[in-house]
């Protein structure tokens, strides 16, 4: 992982996409919940 913030903003629903360029592990986070996300 390097640490950079690969994109912010706000969601308003459930559902959404997050766009990312390369597979690997990605930290989520939403409020004060964080989830790593691994891409394939």
């Amino acid at each position: 992982m390097q640490g950079r913030v690969l994109n912010s903003g706000t969601v308003s629903n459930k559902d959404f996409t997050i766009p990312v360029g390369l597979g690997g592990q990605y930290m989520l986070k939403i409020g004060d919940q964080t989830q790593v996300v691994r891409v394939w």
